[in-house]
């Protein structure tokens, strides 16, 4: 165990009770992701995970009315990303979210009402966790995709909640949903022994994963999504919500708004670039 880690931790847990309440307050449900849920639902591994941000999922209506009780309490959004928030006198950064962008609107949906089985009481009456399988496939879209890094600190994590959820977590339990969600080629990489990766798809995967490629992340999340989902994908990261073009270009007026998200391509193919 890391005192010093432990210590970090515990002002992380204390600064997301707070930040729980105060969504509690406006009314706000919120799903916690990855590390900061992993130390809520085991306890003991605060001494053990390192953490630099608090992740939190929230249904779309509730985008903006949660961005304005974060200012309202002292944070501050980046400049560089509008669901991002720093505060001056927490150590770890606040990031917002939507939905897990390997799902649909409708298995976002259907997630979230999932989460209602899955309180975390004691930070506040509407906070939750993420379902046992879906807690363990998004630590491994995160760490496999968003981040394509097989590190010791994932992997761990990963078999914290194998040994915990044993069943919901079984490769026969995930098979539905791993097909669903373009994640075998994830699952084969951080668990050998799994067998439904596509082939050819899983040898592009590794050989991106291995390079220096702008917006890599976003590569790979088109490569290994199902047909069906990759048109739907590019539509939401080329065109996304009216709130982020908002936020993220701090735009002012409706005119404004529309240019930029017309012009949000090439801002993204510039910035590949840069």
């Amino acid at each position: 165990m890391n005192r010093q880690l432990l210590a970090r931790n515990v002002l992380i847990h204390r600064q997301l009770s707070e930040l729980a309440t105060a969504l509690h307050s406006a009314a706000i449900p919120v799903v916690i992701l990855k590390g900061a849920a992993l130390v809520e639902c085991f306890p003991s591994y605060a001494g053990d995970r390192a953490m630099d941000d608090i992740d939190i999922l929230l249904r779309p209506p509730n985008i903006s009315a949660a961005r304005e009780t974060l200012v309202s309490i002292g944070y501050t959004p980046l400049k560089s990303d509008p669901w991002a928030f720093t505060h001056g006198a927490h150590p770890a950064a606040v990031d917002i979210s939507d939905g897990l962008w390997y799902m649909n609107k409708r298995e976002n949906e259907t997630l979230f009402r999932e989460c209602a089985n899955y309180p975390l009481a004691h930070l506040s009456p509407s906070a939750f966790h993420l379902p046992p399988d879906e807690f363990y496939l998004h630590v491994l879209a995160h760490a496999a995709i968003h981040h394509a890094k097989k590190e010791t600190k994932w992997q761990n994590d990963l078999n914290l909640l194998r040994s915990n959820w044993k069943s919901e977590t079984a490769a026969e339990t995930l098979r539905h949903k791993l097909d669903a969600y373009g994640l075998n080629e994830a699952m084969a990489w951080f668990t050998p022994k799994h067998s439904r990766a596509r082939l050819l798809t899983a040898r592009l995967y590794r050989l991106i994963t291995t390079k220096d490629i702008p917006q890599k992340g976003h590569i790979l999340r088109f490569l290994l999504l199902p047909t069906p989902k990759k048109t739907a994908y590019l539509i939401r990261t080329l065109f996304p919500s009216t709130a982020f073009i908002k936020y993220r270009y701090n735009l002012k007026t409706p005119t404004a708004i529309a240019a930029y998200r017309l012009a949000r391509p090439l801002l993204l193919a510039l910035r590949g670039r840069s």
